[in-house]
């Protein structure tokens, strides 16, 4: 049986679109017959990794022999040195891998990486210690800001340099690394996809009283919800009937005084207006869709975002930045209305005119839209294009299920 050696920097349910794709994509080549390890970078603690584990799946936190590695190290500082760091990761990653190869099985070994500034530039380093072929996936911080980093665009360039195929969320990635980089070949875009988007149930416009701006995006600086606060406050205090609720809570890197300063200061400004419930499962969030008037998102940038592809599957109207694979797949749908990233009084202004064409009626989704997106965005779709990737780097046939 042929192996895939995913690496990722964690599994854990952050509540992370990367964290979610690494999942669904192990979980669909285990279902085409391939036998699956995740190797987790992030975690020291196997329970944060153990919450959703795909059958056929197993997952490799080997964060927890790393701390053991780099305890000398550490002392009173708060990080180990970066080489040393990144000598024992990768140490850790080729003898993980190693112990899980199986001499005489009849199958080859694939890596694939997931973030390629990240988990990529250390899983590259392994798969060459072992002499294995390397899939990179190429998310959306990689190219919308770690590229930028004078550190992060080097460890991009290895990777682009040297894995067997990168693999992109949006053909803008693409196009610019190949433009950015001497690509040995193309690299393949295949979007996200989300579970069942077929039996969703589709948006139909509530009654409208007051009107219901919905986001899921949390609180970070990189998905602009500063800017969403903003443009809906300047939407209030013009007199609009508008009301915003924002589910998610503080990214992991980001100062939870200024957020929680900042929801404070808008919950004091206008009680009635704002509300932040925190983060809610799925099921709820979906409620929220159904029950909202118009899905908003300020994000800077996107791969593609799983966030998006939900409220484009449930075919609620939506006002967000151009960014991302939302763009390669809304051109003249008329619900679904876009504005420059970092731009909050342009934003301000396609909620305003997306209010106005909902009080009129004007605002009707289309259905046949709708309906292929959720075609597009299914993992069926995704599952297949990861396979002909896959094929095309394996040096063996690779193993098939019937119906795939």
């Amino acid at each position: 049986m042929t192996a895939l050696h995913f690496i990722t920097p964690s599994v854990y349910p952050y509540p992370g679109g990367m964290q979610e794709s690494v999942l669904r994509i192990a979980r669909g080549m285990a279902a085409c017959g391939f036998e699956c390890f995740i190797y987790t970078l992030g975690s020291s603690d196997p329970q944060r990794e153990t919450g959703a584990v795909p059958a056929g799946v197993e997952i490799v936190p080997v964060g927890e022999d790393l701390d053991f590695l780099l305890d000398p190290l550490v002392g009173g500082r708060t990080f180990p040195p970066e080489g040393e760091e990144n000598r024992a990761v990768v140490q850790c990653l080729t003898n993980a891998v190693r112990e899980r190869q199986r001499t005489g099985r009849d199958g080859a070994d694939l890596i694939i990486s997931f973030y390629a500034s990240h988990s990529g530039f250390l899983a590259q380093h392994a798969a060459m210690s072992l002499g294995l072929p390397h899939i990179a996936s190429v998310r959306g911080s990689d190219f919308a800001r770690d590229v930028l980093e004078t550190s992060q665009h080097w460890r991009m360039r290895f990777v682009v340099e040297h894995a067997d195929q990168l693999v992109t969320t949006n053909q803008e990635q693409a196009e610019g690394l190949y433009a950015m980089f001497s690509l040995r070949r193309r690299a393949r875009t295949i979007h996200n996809s989300i579970e069942d988007p077929a039996e969703r149930p589709y948006w139909e416009c509530p009654d409208i009283d007051r009107i219901r701006l919905f986001s899921d995006c949390g609180f970070s600086l990189k998905k602009g919800t500063h800017l969403l606060l903003r443009a809906v406050e300047s939407l209030v205090e013009k007199g609009l009937p508008v009301e915003l609720t924002v589910l998610g809570g503080v990214f992991r890197t980001e100062s939870e005084e200024y957020w929680e300063g900042c929801r404070r200061d808008y919950l004091t400004r206008h009680p009635d207006r704002f509300a932040f419930p925190g983060h809610r499962p799925r099921a709820e969030v979906s409620d929220y869709l159904r029950k909202s008037h118009l899905y908003c998102s300020a994000t800077f940038a996107e791969g593609c975002s799983l966030s998006r592809i939900r409220a484009l599957t449930v075919g609620i109207p939506i006002v967000t930045t151009r960014s991302g694979a939302l763009v390669e797949v809304v051109d003249g749908c008329d619900h679904v209305r876009l504005c420059s990233p970092g731009d909050w009084k342009g934003l301000a202004r396609e909620i305003e005119k997306a209010v106005a064409d909902l009080g009129n009626k004007a605002l009707i989704p289309d259905r046949r839209r709708i309906d292929g997106w959720r075609s597009h965005f299914s993992v069926d779709r995704e599952r297949k294009k990861w396979l002909s990737v896959v094929e095309g780097v394996l040096p063996t046939p690779a193993p098939v299920s019937e119906g795939s």
